[in-house]
């Protein structure tokens, strides 16, 4: 869609009297106040995050305390009228050398039971660099962005 001198000419009279009506300086000023109200939200999950994680490291030292207790005596179960605590058995697979095993589901030809996944990643910094010292490579440009600073 084509912008004709007319539209491009009542825009800027639309902007100029947001300048002149102050009600650019009031958006700006909402900015920077949801920015800082955003911010302030954010350091505070952040720091409820690390009290969540510090309690759970807590209740895990706990645990294996009373675990340690428990096998130290001998005793599989503890019940009263406010707790029950009993141990349960599981299996879980200990991968002892990743090569050996895939090796051997390969031979089985059990490819079922893994997959191969391959991960390409870039040096997005060196690319740049490489690029502003002026290598060209296909796939990829340098892009000039116009970031907007409220302050």
């Amino acid at each position: 869609m084509k912008t004709t001198l007319y539209e491009i000419a009542d825009n800027y009279r639309a902007f100029m009297q947001m300048v002149d009506s102050g009600e650019l300086d009031n958006i700006a000023c909402l900015y920077k106040s949801m920015s800082a109200e955003a911010d302030a939200i954010e350091a505070e999950a952040r720091h409820l995050l690390e009290r969540a994680k510090y309690k759970r490291n807590v209740c895990d030292r706990l645990k294996n305390y009373v675990a340690q207790q428990m096998q130290s005596i001998g005793q599989d179960r503890f019940e009263n009228e406010r707790n029950r605590i009993t141990f349960s058995k599981s299996t879980a697979l200990s991968v002892i050398d990743e090569n050996a095993l895939f090796n051997a589901l390969q031979l089985a030809n059990r490819d079922d039971l893994y997959a191969v996944e391959k991960v390409t990643t870039f040096d997005k910094k060196g690319i740049k660099k490489a690029l502003k010292d002026g290598n060209t490579f296909a796939g990829c440009e340098l892009k000039t962005n116009k970031n907007l600073q409220i302050k």
